[in-house]
């Protein structure tokens, strides 16, 4: 059976806003085909309802689906966030007919109802997650519904991208997702 990755966007650049540091995800994608029988990764997130308003965001989902992503984004509403999480979840649980294992890049307690639904699918639910503030793990009652729990930053080594351009002429391929 085949694995899939689905990459909230949102809670990504979280982590590593927080972490300071920049994703290469052309070394995400190598590592998430290590795995034989993995089939493309999907990258969720918002961008501006205003296509004239610049987003470090658009730019990286441009990135992406050139690159061996599926993207999905959602226009950001101006009464807030679009719920690009109802997206992930859909596209998870149709998923979960051909696949065995489950990648989640960016998990909360948001998503225990999904890894439910999936365990009892009999679907293995991986986490890539930022580690909790007191160096501990995840919350229980999100840990419990997870098979195995990597922490991104025990993964900086592999996944950061060292490049960092000095001018626009030296400027990467790959845009990062600051702003």
């Amino acid at each position: 059976m085949n694995t899939m990755a689905f990459i909230d966007g949102i809670l990504l650049r979280r982590y590593l806003i927080e972490l300071g540091w920049i994703l290469d995800f052309k070394k995400l994608l190598e590592l998430f085909k290590e795995d034989r029988q993995f089939v493309r990764p999907i990258y969720y997130n918002v961008v501006p309802n205003d296509p004239t308003v610049y987003s470090p965001v658009v730019r990286l989902a441009t990135w992406l689906a050139a690159n061996g992503y599926s993207v999905c984004t959602l226009l950001k509403l101006d009464h807030g966030m679009a719920n690009y999480t109802t997206n992930l979840v859909v596209d998870a649980l149709e998923a979960s007919q051909n696949c065995s294992t489950m990648v989640f890049v960016g998990v909360d307690p948001y998503h225990i109802p999904l890894f439910m639904a999936l365990r009892r699918k009999g679907v293995r639910i991986i986490a890539i997650a930022k580690r909790p503030a007191d160096y501990t793990s995840l919350a229980p009652s999100l840990r419990r519904h997870i098979d195995q729990v990597f922490y991104i930053e025990d993964l900086q080594h592999q996944l950061e991208n060292s490049y960092r351009a000095t001018s626009e002429d030296e400027a990467s391929d790959q845009p990062d997702i600051e702003e």
